[in-house]
């Protein structure tokens, strides 16, 4: 006896002239047959095998939040396949000539279709790619290629970004998927920033790109010069997704912190650290350090490219001539800092207010969508004198943060504390924790936070920085909300 099998399942059907239609069905076609079996066999064994070819498309910049679709223009989509074929490689009976495009199903970071297998001719528009940032292409596939069954045709699309600067510097991205990310980002900020293209010593000629340091130790080796770097924040969490984000105010936030690895309480929500003005996360830790043993915690919870550990090792930096933002591009593990004549921190010997901004800038650290919140984005969690609201304030002493209660909304806020201005040293973590959010706001020597204690004689909630001074070089957390 012989046993035959197909899926998807089609009631009805005949078996001799199974017709898949890529144009109307997304689901992949496939069949399994074993020849010869008994009942004295026990249980039979199926072995299924693709019938259909998939083509994958990439789209550089397409992470969990680009909003893009992609449609394979003009190929055969009709077969018909027969399960009395005398092997089953030969079960693909026939091709419609006549074709029709196929709009390709987002999985992830790759856009999908089953098609059955044919020649691709050269020089054919095979995909059409809409989205946003670019007008909407056609991707031209170099040369002649083949859609094969039960084999995958990977095909990567770069669109001609509008302004490239201003694509993200942070990607969020689930654990095995693929992302390309469009360099032209770099050029982009190098070609046009007003500082670093004024330097004559940009971005020339054939670039690499290299890991610089990872949380995971999947160590990846690499060499060259840093012109720009990207944080891949690789995450089960899906920030488009309703149930991802907070709203409060009108606002939409993220549910929890940029770069945090879980939202469940405790050292795992705390996320990255940012100086204002910076796109570079730093890592946090447990427990303070002081100025000798700052970084000690990043060090042992991260991996740093051995190509790169001359030049790329997690340390704190001072002066003038490191405080610039050419040598921060660079030198992303860098925590900088310099101290002006009146005694105002900064990470740039040359402080500038517009590096962060209401309309998101190309140093934002936040994933496509997102921004830096602007000051006034955290009001409803506070009276109109920034103090606590019985009811809305619930501070927790054994996991250190506060819960804002909104109706059903409960909104997780680590206190994480911060790396310190001078030193870099994580600070804020004893008996008394504190946490600091950052804004996109700074005026002068004014700068916006959002800071987090438990609730002390003052009742303060939120608190500006001194109109006196900025310190723009303390690493805050981020907790990024919708553009």
């Amino acid at each position: 006896m012989d046993l035959y099998a197909y899926y998807p399942y089609a009631e009805n059907a005949d078996p001799t002239a199974l017709v898949y239609d890529a144009s109307v069905a997304e689901a992949d076609f496939m069949t399994a047959r074993t020849p010869g079996f008994s009942e004295r066999d026990g249980e039979i064994r199926l072995v299924f095998r693709h019938k259909l070819a998939l083509a994958e498309a990439f789209v550089a910049d397409a992470d969990k939040l680009a909003d893009y679709a992609v449609t394979v223009q003009d190929v055969r989509t009709k077969a018909v396949f027969s399960l009395a074929a005398a092997a089953q490689d030969a079960e693909m009976q026939s091709v419609d000539a006549k074709t029709a495009s196929v709009a390709m199903t987002r999985c992830g970071n790759a856009f999908r279709a089953y098609l059955p297998a044919q020649e691709i001719a050269e020089g054919k528009a095979l995909l059409k790619v809409e989205g946003n940032g670019f007008a909407a292409f056609d991707y031209t596939h170099p040369g002649k290629t083949s859609l094969a069954a039960n084999q995958v045709r990977k095909l990567l699309v770069t669109p001609a970004f509008a302004n490239p600067e201003l694509l993200p510097n942070c990607y969020v991205v689930s654990p095995g998927e693929t992302l390309y990310i469009p360099v032209s980002k770099a050029f982009g900020v190098w070609g046009k920033n007003d500082v670093l293209a004024g330097e004559g010593a940009g971005m020339l000629g054939a670039m690499g790109a290299r890991v610089v340091w990872e949380d995971v130790r999947y160590l990846l080796n690499g060499d060259g010069n840093c012109y720009w770097s990207w944080h891949i924040w690789a995450t089960e969490y899906d920030p488009s997704q309703v149930a991802g984000q907070q709203t409060v105010g009108g606002n939409v936030f993220m549910d929890r912190n940029l770069g945090a690895t879980s939202l469940v309480k405790g050292p795992q929500s705390a996320g990255c650290f940012y100086q204002w003005g910076r796109k570079d996360p730093f890592c946090g830790g447990t427990a303070p350090e002081t100025s000798a043993t700052a970084f000690a915690q990043a060090a042992e919870n991260s991996v740093v490219n051995p190509a790169f550990a001359d030049t790329h090792a997690w340390k704190q930096e001072s002066g003038a001539a490191v405080s610039t933002l050419e040598y921060a591009a660079a030198h992303p593990l860098s925590f900088l800092s310099n101290k002006g004549a009146t005694g105002v921190y900064d990470w740039l010997a040359k402080p500038r207010a517009d590096l962060w901004n209401t309309a998101k800038t190309c140093y934002d650290p936040c994933p496509v969508g997102y921004k830096v919140p602007d000051r006034d984005t955290w009001d409803d969690f506070a009276d109109d004198q920034d103090r606590y609201v019985d009811g809305t304030s619930e501070w927790d002493g054994e996991k250190y943060g506060m819960t804002y209660i909104f109706g059903d909304l409960r909104d997780w806020y680590p206190t994480s504390g911060y790396r310190n201005r001078d030193k870099g040293n994580l600070a804020g973590l004893a008996t008394t924790r504190t946490g600091h959010y950052w804004s996109n706001y700074r005026s002068g020597n004014t700068i916006s936070c959002f800071y987090i204690s438990k609730k002390l004689s003052t009742g303060k909630l939120l608190q500006p920085q001194s109109s006196s001074k900025s310190d723009a070089a303390y690493g805050y957390n981020v907790r990024c909300c919708r553009e």
